[in-house]
């Protein structure tokens, strides 16, 4: 492979007259190493523009992400996006207290442990689990089969060993999350939800405004605004049926220059 040593297979070695590599270079542990933030996407953070593809009156606004563990805008949003999820799939009705409460189970193990012995182990008792990786070779993992301390969001008379608080103790492993690669995996059942593979919207413009500065253009202008998504940043508005095609070509475009972008393409060939 072009750039890498092989060894020797006769005549002159490649490189040969280049000088030696500092030893101080060569005890670099490349373990250690964290990509460091600041490596963001052209388009991250960006709000796009959609607008249905059976009836332009109805239309949405959300922010743009890579959702890479080393962008510094994605790297907070992810770690919020999977405790919302690890809250969900982890509730369950509390018939005592008469209300939602969040029941799982934690301990903590190390890669190499996990793939030779833990793994197989929670496969075949059926155990959905999920897994952050750490620093190092740490491994913590939430499961439902019982394994390790018990993680409860109910109120406790007094504090009992083995049973931590839910919300505090996830707010402590997710923080230790640091930049870099994609240190969350799950089994079958606890992975994220898929998105809707049925497009049914097209992009019709890109803005540096924030979703938040949109709203106020659109409350302005005496439209309706729902909120949803995983931290209600999306923005979903409705046009008035009375306008016609041509009024809601004007009005996108009016958005997409307000933003200081051209409309895309798609919207351009509307008015060709």
């Amino acid at each position: 492979m072009p750039g890498i040593s092989s060894g020797r297979c006769g005549g002159r070695r490649k490189g040969a007259g280049r000088k030696p590599i500092p030893d101080r270079l060569r005890r670099v542990d490349l373990g250690s190493l964290r990509a460091a933030p600041g490596l963001v996407r052209y388009v991250c953070g960006h709000t796009i523009l959609l607008w249905s593809r059976t009836d332009h009156h109805k239309q949405l606004a959300y922010t743009i992400r890579c959702e890479s563990w080393s962008c510094p805008r994605c790297n907070e949003y992810n770690k919020q996006k999977w405790k919302t999820h690890i809250t969900y799939i982890t509730r369950f009705y509390d018939q005592h207290d008469d209300c939602d409460r969040n029941l799982a189970f934690v301990f903590e193990t190390s890669v190499p442990q996990w793939k030779s012995s833990v793994r197989r182990r929670l496969a075949r008792h059926s155990v959905d689990f999920l897994c952050i990786r750490l620093h190092g070779d740490r491994l913590v993992v939430i499961n439902n089969g019982g394994e390790g301390d018990i993680l409860y969001s109910g109120d406790l008379d007094e504090p009992v060993e083995g049973v931590l608080p839910f919300g505090p103790t996830l707010d402590r492993m997710l923080s230790a999350i640091g930049y870099g690669r994609k240190p969350i995996f799950t089994s079958t059942r606890w992975r994220l939800p898929r998105r809707d593979s049925k497009n049914q919207w097209q992009r019709v413009g890109i803005s540096r405004l924030k979703p938040s500065q949109l709203e106020e253009v659109l409350a302005d202008s005496g439209l309706h605004i729902r909120h949803f998504g995983w931290h209600a940043d999306r923005l979903a508005y409705e046009l008035p049926d009375s306008w016609e095609e041509e009024g809601i070509l004007a009005f996108v475009r009016h958005l997409a220059e307000m933003v200081g972008t051209e409309p895309e393409q798609s919207l351009r060939s509307h008015n060709a």
